[in-house]
């Protein structure tokens, strides 16, 4: 992925060096994402090297003024672009639109790479991030038992 900076905000793709920080937010996050178990190190790294053999998988950091502070990621899955762990890691860079930049890169770059296809996100239903969703031009597709597949509609 080109790298993309406005003023002091970074977006880039995820090295070995970040998996740590991917881990910890994570964990720190887990009640609003589907997988809830504590994420060790051994599983960091295995998910890291599997990760790095997927050609449809992308993994963003967002770091301000050169320190990490979230992260988001997107991945083709049967035929529609997938937003997946959105996550803001430091709630210091909360409110100032950062995360609202890094998914307006992500999705940039996801029409350049899967152009015409649909771009979508699965949200747990009690997550408050689903407002962040609607706000950003997401709207719900499909109301599942516990959680929403949300569909962005291109502004």
């Amino acid at each position: 992925m080109k790298e993309t900076i406005d003023r002091t905000i970074r977006v880039r793709s995820a090295y070995a060096t970040d998996i740590e920080d991917l881990r910890r937010w994570k964990n720190a996050h887990r009640e609003g994402f589907f997988f809830k178990e504590d994420i060790t190190p051994e599983m960091q790294d295995r998910w890291y090297r599997e990760y790095l053999l997927r050609d449809d998988d992308h993994m963003l950091v967002v770091s301000v003024e050169w320190v990490n502070v979230g992260c988001l990621g997107f991945r083709l899955r049967d035929g529609v672009v997938d937003v997946y762990n959105v996550i803001l890691g430091d709630a210091r860079y909360g409110e100032k639109g950062i995360m609202t930049f890094a998914l307006s890169v992500l999705l940039e770059e996801a029409g350049r790479l899967y152009p015409g296809k649909p771009v979508t996100a699965l949200v747990l239903k009690d997550n408050p991030a689903v407002q962040w969703y609607l706000r950003r031009g997401f709207l719900v597709e499909k109301d599942n038992e516990d959680h929403y597949r949300m569909l962005w509609r291109e502004k």
